[in-house]
């Protein structure tokens, strides 16, 4: 007789366990279900928006930053490319871009980006014109007096014409070519002096991640452009 209730108390202690189990998941369920009904309601108001809104764009910033230099001393607008179609009729900018592409848009320093998340795609990069106080923006690109050449030099056939094209909106590509050397790692920008516009040149280099050097690089011919653009491997990946 003494067999039979130690095996039922076995079997008690495990039916109790599941049940302490059971009502230890339903506890964290119903904790859990709370915590994001709260969750939810905070989101819905105004400032949960705002803060939501908020934290896509520092994701967006943080994610650039590995791209390029960004400005720091302002917050970007952002917005979300729905209609791309529409965009492509009559601003030439948006002519790479894809619906769910964001752009970011730089108010002080006029300057918009094209970034493609999903693909961490840097699209495209341009000046604006801002119309009237620093609210309004026209929607356009406003061209650059620089003249620049773009050189490939790199092994990666069509490379300089990719970059060119992406320079276009802003900038007055005079001549595509290769460079002498196909081995550079860093893409170079060439001040030839023959500008004072040392704002336009230094938003081309930070446009395009790139250094800026004033003495003609071994072996490279001059140019008629203002700027020469040296491609780099780092554009290999773009």
């Amino acid at each position: 007789m003494f067999r039979p209730k130690i095996q039922l108390t076995k079997k008690s202690g495990f039916v109790l366990l599941i049940i302490v189990i059971l009502i230890g998941v339903a506890g964290w369920s119903s904790y859990s279900y709370f915590q994001t009904k709260q969750e939810l309601t905070r989101l819905s108001t105004v400032e949960g928006q705002q803060q939501l809104a908020q934290q896509e764009v520092d994701t967006l910033i943080n994610q650039l930053r590995r791209r390029m230099i960004l400005p720091d001393k302002e917050k970007p607008t952002l917005a979300t490319v729905t209609d791309v179609e529409a965009l492509k009729k009559d601003q030439p900018f948006f002519e790479k871009a894809q619906n769910g592409d964001k752009v970011l848009v730089y108010v002080g320093d006029k300057k918009a980006i094209i970034y493609r998340p999903a693909e961490d795609l840097i699209v495209n990069v341009g000046f604006i014109a801002v119309n009237g106080d620093n609210s309004q923006l026209s929607g356009t690109t406003q061209q650059s007096q620089l003249t620049i050449e773009v050189r490939n030099g790199t092994q990666t056939s069509g490379l300089g014409q990719k970059v060119a094209d992406l320079l276009k909106s802003s900038y007055t590509v005079q001549k595509i070519g290769d460079a002498k050397k196909k081995d550079y790692s860093k893409t170079l920008v060439v001040d030839l002096g023959k500008t004072e516009d040392k704002e336009e040149i230094n938003k081309l280099v930070q446009a395009l991640n790139a250094e800026i050097v004033t003495i003609m690089p071994e072996g490279e011919s001059s140019s008629q452009s203002d700027l020469i653009v040296l491609i780099g491997s780092d554009k290999s990946s773009q």
